[in-house]
């Protein structure tokens, strides 16, 4: 399956807007024109008109169809939150100069969490060269972004919202596995303990869904899709590894639980990534 290609012929149906509130960065400006042009998205860029379009004309850009509103006081990133939050825009893809901190904050406070979700929760889109594994070559990595140490409950639900993520996206079945160092010598040490009582809650939840419960890594992927990790060091570091030793392409992160999709870029994010974060948010705003 090509991701990507499915995610932007989706968005391209759903006519909504998306809220970039970073634009001072010429990425953001260049990923602008690309949205609009693909017709991805409405644009509305925050900032003052006459600076934007400047930098546009500067930049050799055309962003004529995009809205662009000054922020007030509260400052462009919180403004942004709040216009998704009123319904004025579908989505915010913001962290180009931002602190991911920053943007998590503004998503919990001002936009705030759905209906039913008690946290806010990322994962990384993971495309791989190997088409053997997970789905061909596509895996979905949690959480590698937001929850530093999640307890049996919070994993649960790290697992259960990344799979709901995976349908919504791919249209495909979940595959779910829980990593663990699991073995005999470690059987009842509390860090093994806390995955196999995440496992159980899982399954209790959603019996029908396709669980590996907690696995090592190996045996993991012979069959899973979805990789949830012990924690945000091992989700970080593995999808770090992931994209820089196995020339994986990642894609995020992308947030879960919110009321409305308010998504993280790095900052050192190249103008494809902001392009296709922001058809993805389209996507998660259906």
């Amino acid at each position: 399956m090509n991701l990507i290609n499915d995610i932007w012929n989706k968005a391209k149906k759903l006519n909504k807007t998306i809220v970039l509130p970073e634009s001072s960065d010429s990425r953001i400006i260049k990923a602008a024109e690309i949205i609009l042009q693909s017709r991805l998205a409405k644009i509305i860029l925050i900032g003052n008109e006459v600076e934007v379009k400047k930098q546009a004309q500067n930049q050799g850009v055309d962003i004529s169809a995009a809205q662009i509103i000054s922020s007030t006081n509260e400052g462009p990133l919180n403004f942004a939150a709040d216009l998704v939050a009123n319904g004025k825009a579908d989505g915010l893809v913001a962290g180009a100069l931002s602190y991911s901190s920053d943007v998590i904050r503004a998503c919990i406070k001002r936009v705030r969490l759905a209906p039913g979700q008690n946290r806010l929760t990322s994962f990384f889109i993971m495309l791989t060269q190997n088409k053997s594994l997970g789905e061909d070559g596509l895996f979905f990595f949690a959480d590698c972004a937001v929850m530093p140490n999640p307890n049996q409950q919070e994993l649960a639900e790290i697992a259960l919202q990344t799979a709901d993520s995976f349908k919504v996206l791919t249209g495909r079945e979940p595959r779910l596995a829980l990593l663990t160092y699991f073995s005999e010598a470690v059987e009842k040490h509390p860090d093994a303990e806390k995955v196999r009582a995440a496992a159980e809650l899982v399954n209790k939840n959603n019996p029908d869904l396709l669980l590996a419960g907690e696995v090592k890594l190996e045996d993991a992927l012979a069959s899973a899709n979805i990789l949830i990790f012990p924690d945000l060091d091992a989700g970080n570091i593995g999808y770090k590894i992931t994209e820089r030793l196995a020339k994986a392409t990642a894609i995020g992160p992308i947030f879960q639980g919110a009321a409305r999709p308010v998504n993280d870029l790095s900052r050192g994010c190249s103008i494809d990534n902001i392009v296709n974060v922001a058809a993805i948010t389209v996507v998660q705003s259906q």
